[in-house]
């Protein structure tokens, strides 16, 4: 059980990651294109596209920092949840071992 959340919160982790590797490379083409903005003072129309293509970018900078945000909940529910996994476990097993001990006592006085 604990090798599928293992699992599972590898993947998450890694497609979190990929996902902070895409939001880096669109942050870095926003900014070099406010700077060839700034250097080419270009005409309006071509203005107005390279402006339509920076906002474009921002909306995907945004979608992509939401997933993240998702991701890193989810990747925390995870964790949560093989924690109570895993104390419930331990629980049931000094339960189990109690069971024993008194079956062994039982077993004993017969």
């Amino acid at each position: 059980m604990e090798a599928v959340v293992d699992r599972t919160l590898n993947y998450l982790s890694e497609f979190s990651q990929k996902l902070e590797v895409e939001l880096d490379a669109a942050q870095k083409i926003i900014e070099k294109l406010k700077k060839q903005l700034q250097k080419q003072n270009p005409v309006a129309k071509d203005q107005v596209a390279l402006q339509k293509e920076i906002n474009a970018k921002d909306l995907q900078i945004r979608g992509l920092e939401n997933e993240i945000v998702e991701l890193k909940r989810s990747v925390e529910e995870e964790k949560n949840m093989a924690a109570r996994m895993k104390f419930k476990m331990e629980e049931m097993q000094k339960e189990l071992a109690k069971k024993d001990a008194l079956i062994e006592k039982l077993i004993k006085k017969e």
